[in-house]
């Protein structure tokens, strides 16, 4: 009886801690960061990246901010798997044409970070000069690269829901960097700003989720390797005891 006894502990305890295992792993899922993720190698590129959804990726890496004179700005950043979904769109890729398509980018991101840029105002369209702001755009690591290649910028009417009627001009602008590639996966941050006057605007992509996530999967791994481990030892060591159990019963059946 004992050593059923024992066997249903066995089972019972391995149970608990398996279950302990999967919710700490849980735990540390729900807590991983969820922060932006910038593409910097372009081999991670494929196939499957001619199916990324064009839409999503502007709401991603669209920010919002304002300037003076009630003059707002929408500036996203074109990542290369929104270049991509871009062209794709465009009917300039498919999968016969990626791979050297692939290449030209990683050729291009290698000089230039390219964004777009919007300014609008709701009635007056001469506020919507972009070439009266000096715009930087700068990274934790101190690179800094003053806008000089702008196109676009004619004012058009436009209409919202929220916003009634407004004035919006598009920019598309690209930021020269030295035959460097700007980003790189140990980019913490990246920052524009605009500058005229006395007046000082800054938007920012903070990247550094891209350290701890990495960091996070090294801790959970770590936790898996360690909770399965002793789970090992200690049946082990309970399947292990058991003949003693065994013996311990026998002598305290003759002993009746």
């Amino acid at each position: 009886m004992n050593v059923r006894y024992v066997s249903a502990v066995i089972v019972l305890f391995c149970v608990l801690l398996i279950s302990s295992n999967s919710a700490v792993v849980q735990a540390v899922d729900d807590n991983e960061p969820r922060t932006l993720t910038p593409l910097t190698n372009f081999g991670q590129l494929g196939v499957e990246d001619l199916e990324t959804n064009y839409y999503a990726l502007i709401v991603e890496w669209t920010q919002k901010s304002s300037l003076d004179s009630n003059v707002y700005v929408e500036v996203c950043y074109i990542d290369p798997r929104l270049a991509l979904a871009t062209d794709v769109l465009a009917g300039k890729v498919d999968e016969d044409t990626l791979e050297e398509h692939i290449q030209q980018l990683a050729d291009i991101y290698a000089s230039h970070t390219p964004f777009k840029i919007k300014l609008s105002h709701d009635t007056d369209a001469k506020r919507l000069d972009l070439r009266e702001w000096e715009v930087t755009l700068t990274n934790d690591k101190g690179d800094k690269y003053v806008l000089t290649d702008v196109t676009g910028g004619n004012p058009e009417l436009k209409a919202s829901y929220s916003r009634g009627n407004f004035y919006q001009a598009d920019y598309d602008v690209s930021f020269l960097t030295s035959g460097e590639q700007f980003l790189d996966s140990n980019t913490k941050w990246m920052s524009l700003s605009f500058s005229k006057g006395d007046n000082h605007y800054e938007i920012t992509w903070d990247f550094q989720a891209q350290a701890s996530a990495l960091e996070m999967n090294v801790f959970e791994t770590t936790i898996k390797i360690l909770i399965s481990l002793l789970t090992v030892l200690l049946c082990i060591a309970l399947i292990a005891t058991r003949p003693k159990v065994s013996i311990l019963n026998e002598r305290f059946r003759t002993n009746q």
